[in-house]
């Protein structure tokens, strides 16, 4: 019977759904594995790129954002069950945002978002501060971070940003924003916390009157190298990664390259498929994943959409990431801040499709 490649797909979730509940051991093979090496000959090199980082889904830890859903995928509010600590996918980025103030405080505005479907709309009630909040952040002492958000509002609305890592009245830092207007804008943000925590929380609230929209939000270690974290760019240096590929396996399976280009808080963020709904900020994109790779002295590994994707789409990055600017994924390319080809004095790309997952990898061009 012919099936098409959405059904397929849609068959495997549903499959693998049912093996994670019902897995069992496989048995062992009956019998004994012999091998027999003989030391005294050796055979060819073995190619470095058969060695190298795996990276699904395409934000991981490698990447230093602190905050969960930062440009509001979901909606806000106080409803639900915060984040398990032990989560796998969590590793340590805080609960998500919760509403600041009494119940109808924060709306999701569809017909303003910043990015995405919506964004929070938070309604100023005087003296008392309303807006937004995020905990279960991981600080240390003395380590600077950095961040940003992106605010529009009325003019009467104060807003201030704030961390807090402790109960005490000086165990946090406030960050006072400029006067709002009907646009969105975007304000830096820096704090250093005094002591360690494993819950502080960061603050967007405001006084006066009002309404003010929060677009998107962003905290990273200022210790950040290009957005990655310092400490794992050392540690592949260090492991002498020749390959790295992104953005996985069954991840890329519902995965748009497209995503991730452009302005990093203007990128949408996704709800994922292929993992229960995740949300995918396409912070990392194609362009951070090839600094990834300059960085860690690694050749781009590019797995290809054949899943939900198109065969004209894997071509179209293919053109993008070699193509001169004259051409018109050259020209997109260039206008995302990179016009020379990624290949320009390093490698081309080529794609192969086997199974699900097609891969682009680098063919040294001299």
């Amino acid at each position: 019977m012919p099936i098409n490649r959405r059904v397929f797909i849609a068959g495997s979730v549903a499959g693998a759904a049912m093996i994670q509940k019902e897995m069992t051991a496989f048995a062992a093979p009956v019998g004994s594995i012999w091998a027999a090496i003989d030391a005294s000959k050796s055979g060819a090199p073995i190619d470095p790129m058969i060695f190298g980082g795996y990276m699904e889904p395409a934000t991981t830890s490698v990447w230093a954002e602190m905050l969960t859903d930062r440009k509001f995928a979901n909606p806000v509010t106080s409803k639900g069950e915060p984040a398990s600590a032990n989560s796998f996918f969590r590793r340590f980025m805080g609960d998500p945002f919760r509403p600041v103030g009494p119940e109808g405080t924060v709306e999701m505005d569809t017909v303003r978002p910043f990015v995405g479907k919506h964004s929070p709309r938070i309604k100023v009630g005087g003296s008392d501060p309303r807006g937004i909040a995020q905990s279960k952040l991981r600080v240390a002492k003395g380590r600077a971070l950095e961040g940003r958000v992106v605010l529009a509002g009325d003019p009467g609305v104060k807003v201030v940003v704030r961390l807090v890592w402790g109960p005490g009245a000086g165990d946090a830092q406030s960050v006072a924003i400029p006067a709002l207007s009907s646009e969105y804008k975007k304000f830096p943000l820096k704090f250093t916390p005094a002591a360690d925590s494993t819950d502080a929380r960061l603050e967007i609230v405001a006084t006066g009157s009002g309404a003010f929209h929060v677009g998107a939000a962003s905290l990273m270690p200022a210790d950040n190298v290009q957005g990655f974290h310092a400490g794992m760019i050392r540690l592949f240096k260090e492991e002498g990664f020749k390959m790295m590929k992104w953005p996985g396996g069954n991840f890329v399976s519902a995965y748009d390259w497209r995503d991730g280009l452009g302005d990093r808080d203007k990128r949408p963020p996704r709800l994922q498929t292929m993992w229960s709904g995740m949300v995918e900020s396409n912070d990392v994109g194609l362009h951070d994943f090839v600094a990834l790779c300059r960085l860690v002295g690694a050749e781009p590994d590019l797995a290809i959409d054949s899943g939900f994707g198109s065969a004209r789409e894997a071509a179209e990055q293919v053109e993008y990431c070699n193509a001169p600017v004259i051409t018109r994924m050259g020209k997109m390319r260039a206008d995302n801040g990179h016009p020379e080809p990624f290949s320009a004095g390093r490698s081309a790309t080529r794609c192969t499709a086997p199974g699900n997952t097609a891969t682009c990898r680098s063919t040294n061009t001299g």
